[in-house]
């Protein structure tokens, strides 16, 4: 079950012409305020799924992801520092950032899993 979550939710993160990371950037073109908070949301749910399926612990819900990630060994802290600074990216006046911060992040993603 792992490996098949992992397998669905990499691909949404960036790597298909639909990505998380491909919808944000349209939205930021946009200038769709609403759409990049929205896509950011789905591109961090696809990115906890994946780590706590790699890491083969109990996905913890939508509460304190960040908190529980940083209790397991197999996640580095580098990912938690990522996801904040995609976070205090996606205001509008720090959009030309966001595309770097969410390549940051998934870079980071791909370390941890092994991809």
């Amino acid at each position: 079950l792992a490996d098949a979550i992992i397998q669905h939710n990499h691909p949404l993160l960036r790597t298909i012409h639909t990505s998380y990371r491909a919808q944000i950037g349209h939205a930021i073109r946009r200038q769709d305020p609403v759409s990049v908070n929205h896509r950011i949301t789905g591109l961090l749910a696809s990115m906890f799924d994946i780590l706590f399926a790699h890491a083969r612990h109990l996905h913890p819900g939508e509460k304190r992801q960040l908190d529980e990630m940083a209790r397991l060994d197999t996640i580095p802290p580098f990912v938690g520092e990522a996801i904040r600074y995609v976070l205090a990216a996606s205001g509008e006046p720090d959009w030309p950032r966001l595309l770097d911060a969410i390549n940051a992040l998934c870079d980071d993603v791909d370390a941890s899993i092994g991809g």
